[in-house]
């Protein structure tokens, strides 16, 4: 038995953290108020935009791509904490229903119409900077990609080049490409100015599916994430049964320990304390994991702000997701408290003596023997009690006959039986026959020629009625 509880409670100790964190993981990672809230107490949205207006391009940013300056030019007018807020929040939103299966398809939310009207309001100036500030760091575009750039749009993949007409000024990029307002009135303008443009300016949303397999989003973040999404959906359906997992863990503990003859209490702290200590070792290394590995600041860089994540930036957003990931787990850590807090207050009880009273005063109230029953008759061929209860019981009812009848023993005649001879009268005591308590019957007055003795029961200093006097 000491092995079994060995085993039971080793496997639980281990067991029960993870199927906290499994729960916690399942009950706050589509929690959208909850994440929503977190941003906005913590006041990311204000530093966000900060970060965002006051960064500047630099030179190996801008050889990435176009999309460089297409970002800037829309943080410099649109990133504004307001607007921040909105595209976060509705982000959020759509990505918790697809995690939690009440949506199909992942949808991202884009404001295609500010963003197109935004572009075509700031390119041409954004495009002169980038001139003045990193003119003899960008290549002129050959013939080809001239040509392609006419007819096609920017590809944001490709190395960023300008066309020798913008490059020495004597076009603006819009004139180049034949950009109007009537582009932007008809919601053309983004299509001719970027190759394969996801954005669809009469939709705010974008289906993720129909993104081509190269751009980033897809590839890093809806293939990882679709993958999961089937177990996660099962996860959620069971949470209750994780619960229940723990507690029936828990009790199998308990019981091998009392079959085990060991001390309940000790088993009970040493559960809490342990499990507790295992679920935040085991919460720690999932956030260093996440928020602090160069894979998050890769993506938070390459992904999310192409050439505009400063570092200072990349560290906002870092932090951020720590929260997030602390918050998606923050169920199992509050358990974690929990059992330490009643592994504390059970600790103090001892101290103080209380708990020890208590168990004490449990254990003796089950030590204590009851009373045997008290059985007048037998059952097994015995039959002693039964006849003292009747030699009782004969003797009080001839108290009761002697205290409402008195015989006066001197005024009785007495006669000759005529079936006895005459000669042998029997010689009777005028006064009457006592016992001692607890004696044994006896026969009084065995005088020859007495036909019916008296039987003294055990009743003390009292005259037995019952004496038969011959003749009467």
């Amino acid at each position: 038995m000491k092995t079994l509880h060995y085993i039971v409670s080793r496997f639980a100790i281990w067991i029960v953290p993870i199927l906290l964190v499994i729960f916690s993981l399942s009950t706050n990672l589509t929690n959208a108020s909850l994440h929503k809230n977190t941003l906005k107490n913590g006041n990311f949205y204000n530093q966000l935009s900060n970060e965002l207006q006051s960064s500047e391009l630099e030179t190996k940013d801008i050889k990435k791509g176009f999309s460089t300056i297409l970002i800037s030019s829309v943080i410099k007018d649109l990133a504004s904490p307001g607007w921040l807020q909105n595209l976060f929040e509705k982000n959020i939103d759509g990505t918790t229903k697809w995690l939690s299966g009440e949506t199909s398809d992942l949808g991202i939310y884009a404001p295609s119409k500010e963003i197109e009207t935004t572009i075509a309001k700031s390119l041409d100036d954004k495009v002169s900077q980038v001139k003045t500030d990193f003119g003899g760091d960008i290549p002129t575009c050959n013939i080809d990609q001239s040509l392609s750039i006419k007819r096609q749009g920017f590809s944001l993949n490709d190395q960023f080049c300008l066309p020798e007409e913008v490059k020495s000024g004597n076009q603006k990029l819009t004139e180049f490409m034949s950009l109007t307002d009537k582009d932007t009135q008809n919601s053309e303008f983004l299509d001719k100015l970027i190759a394969n443009n996801n954005l669809n300016p009469f939709s705010d949303t974008i289906n993720v599916k129909e993104l081509p397999s190269t751009n980033p989003i897809k590839s890093v973040f809806f293939d990882s994430l679709n993958r999961v999404r089937g177990a996660f959906i099962y996860l959620t359906n069971i949470r209750l049964y994780l619960l229940i997992s723990i507690l029936v863990l828990f009790c199998l503990s308990i019981l091998t320990a009392k079959l085990a003859d060991r001390k309940i209490l000790k088993d009970i702290k040493r559960f809490l304390v342990r499990t507790a200590i295992g679920t935040i070792i085991l919460v720690a290394l999932i956030i260093l994991s996440l928020g602090g590995t160069v894979y998050l600041t890769s993506f938070a860089q390459n992904l999310l702000l192409p050439g505009v994540a400063s570092s200072q930036l990349v560290n906002l957003l870092t932090f951020e997701i720590v929260k997030f990931v602390f918050n998606v787990f923050s169920i199992a850590v509050f358990f974690a408290i929990g059992f330490l807090a009643i592994f504390g207050i059970i600790s103090l009880l001892e101290q103080l003596g209380i708990l020890n009273k208590f168990v004490k005063t449990n254990k003796k109230i089950q030590e204590t023997p009851k009373p045997e029953a008290k059985t007048n008759v037998t059952f097994d061929g015995q039959f002693q009690n039964v006849l003292l209860d009747k030699i009782e019981t004969d003797t009080s009812r001839n108290n009761f006959n002697q205290q409402s009848n008195p015989v006066n023993y001197q005024n009785i005649n007495l006669e000759s039986n005529a079936t006895e001879p005459q000669n042998q009268p029997t010689e009777i005591n005028d006064k009457p026959e006592f016992v001692t308590p607890n004696q044994e019957p006896k026969i009084v007055n065995p005088e020859p020629g007495v036909v019916n003795p008296t039987i003294i029961t055990s009743n003390p200093a009292t005259p037995n009625p019952s004496t038969k006097i011959p003749g009467l």
